[in-house]
């Protein structure tokens, strides 16, 4: 009987182990398109979209949106150094949102990449 389960849940995509993120989707845009299905484009489950993202209906496809519903952090990004550097992101070191960053912190802007900042209050 649980390995029937599993083909079920295998078969229609059904994932038991994957965590859905906080917040909401957004409205779908109301668009639609060829539905094919581009790995570059759309996702299936909101563990393949950047921090602060969840993977939304978009058309008859899925595709990675900004979250509604999650609280920035409080204050204002200090402005970048100026500093202009390789463009690389650094996992640990770059942010995507500033749920990445402690509580007294924003992910803000630096150069061609973002950095977790101790917010202007």
């Amino acid at each position: 009987m649980k390995l029937l389960v599993f083909i079920i849940l295998t078969i229609t995509g059904i994932s038991v182990f994957a965590m859905d993120r906080m917040g909401v989707c957004p409205q779908s845009s109301g668009l639609a398109g060829i539905c094919i299905f581009d790995p570059n484009v759309n996702c299936l489950e909101d563990s393949e979209c950047a921090a602060g993202e969840k993977c939304c209906s978009e058309g008859c496809n899925k595709v990675c949106k900004r979250a509604l519903g999650v609280q920035d952090h409080a204050g204002a990004c200090p402005a970048p150094s100026g500093l202009v550097g390789i463009c690389v992101f650094i996992p640990g070191y770059n942010c995507l949102s500033d749920s990445e960053c402690r509580a007294d912190q924003k992910c803000c802007s630096e150069g061609c990449g973002r950095v977790c900042k101790t917010a202007i209050r």
